[in-house]
């Protein structure tokens, strides 16, 4: 789920990495945060598809953050357990500052916790797993030619070997050729998502 901002007087509207920026720097990026969960909970309520909504690394330490996403969460119900809550490994400490405090919400609620854009921190895996984290979705870069890439396959088995002894189902970003795909595939990826996933699906 991503925040969209009309553009006033204009016919288009503005992404969040367009936005967000500004709202970082202005303190405005929590609040930014708990709108999308707002307005993923009311679409919920639209549809029996899950959802997976971002949230900055840094609105986890933010005073307040938690409190009032646990009770957005609780608000939301039975549906909560369709939400999934996703933190970028990139804006992550090594001591992965305040997502132990989300883990403990998102478990509340039955919610699930996700890391994406990962692949720097493997060692760090243990210690995600420990926070009940449900799925983890590989770094772009690490997917870019990943079929002719014969390093980053190796990091890319590593990353699926842990994970899959750990329970913790792994994702590929930004898949864009039937090569990567292949490649993924054979690694022991479980899912894709970008272009050449929007192609399959036909859309």
């Amino acid at each position: 789920c991503m925040l969209r901002l009309p553009q006033a007087g204009a016919a288009s509207v503005l992404t969040a990495g367009q936005f967000m920026p500004a709202a970082v720097r202005v303190g405005l990026a929590s609040a930014c945060d708990l709108e999308a969960v707002r307005l993923g909970i009311a679409r919920l309520a639209e549809t029996g598809d899950p959802i997976a909504i971002n949230v900055a690394p840094r609105s986890l330490i933010e005073p307040g953050f938690l409190e009032r996403l646990d009770v957005l969460l609780a608000g939301a119900g039975a549906a909560a357990a369709r939400i999934s809550v996703e933190v970028s490994e990139r804006g992550l400490d090594p001591q992965l500052a305040g997502l132990e405090g989300l883990a403990e919400v998102l478990a509340r609620h039955s919610a699930q916790l996700g890391i994406e854009h990962f692949g720097r921190q493997l060692a760090a895996l243990p210690r995600l797993y420990a926070l009940r984290l449900a799925y983890l979705k590989l770094d772009g870069s690490f997917v870019a030619g990943l079929d002719d890439n014969a390093g980053h396959q190796r990091l890319v088995k590593a990353i699926v070997d842990v994970a899959r002894g750990l329970g913790v189902v792994v994702y590929a970003e930004q898949v864009h050729s039937a090569a990567e795909w292949a490649a993924a595939v054979s690694l022991g990826v479980g899912g894709m998502t970008g272009p050449e996933a929007s192609r399959r699906m036909g859309g």
